[in-house]
């Protein structure tokens, strides 16, 4: 008679794994090649979210921009059609790339260029601190 693990989501019973992703030998993988696995998948699902948001973001600054391809707007409008560009460029490269090539490059940036590493993470920083203020001020206004 053989044993068979209850299939619930906590008990580690069954792999969301799907059997391709598994070793060649066909054997079941264990924890860690299952939660690496879990974390390259979801990795990948967030990367395809930022690629779709950075294109909607691309088509929406472009059309923002088309009202402004008339005098004397024509040199703003030639800006929002390159910061479009760029835009779409990023997400295009984003799909085209692994997370570790992303990393890869990152670091390899940082190398090159450590002040403006540096300078873009303080000004990131910055924003962040300020977007999170704001929402906080906001959520202590709110009477609920």
């Amino acid at each position: 008679m053989s044993f068979t693990e209850p299939s619930t989501p906590h008990s580690g019973g069954s792999s969301d794994t799907p059997r391709s992703a598994w070793p060649a030998t066909g054997n079941r993988p264990g924890i860690r090649e299952r939660v690496r696995l879990r974390i390259d998948s979801e990795i990948d699902a967030q990367k395809d979210r930022a690629v779709n948001s950075l294109l909607e973001i691309a088509d929406t600054v472009r059309r923002i921009g088309e009202p402004l391809g008339r005098p004397p707007f024509e040199p703003v409008a030639k800006y929002v059609q390159t910061a479009a560009d760029r835009v779409e460029r990023a997400a295009v490269y984003l799909r085209k790339h692994e997370v570790a090539d992303l990393v890869d490059d990152l670091c390899d940036f940082a190398r090159r260029q450590p002040m403006v590493f540096v300078g873009v993470g303080l000004v990131a920083g910055a924003v962040c601190g300020r977007f999170l203020k704001s929402s906080n001020a906001a959520a202590e206004k709110r009477p609920w």
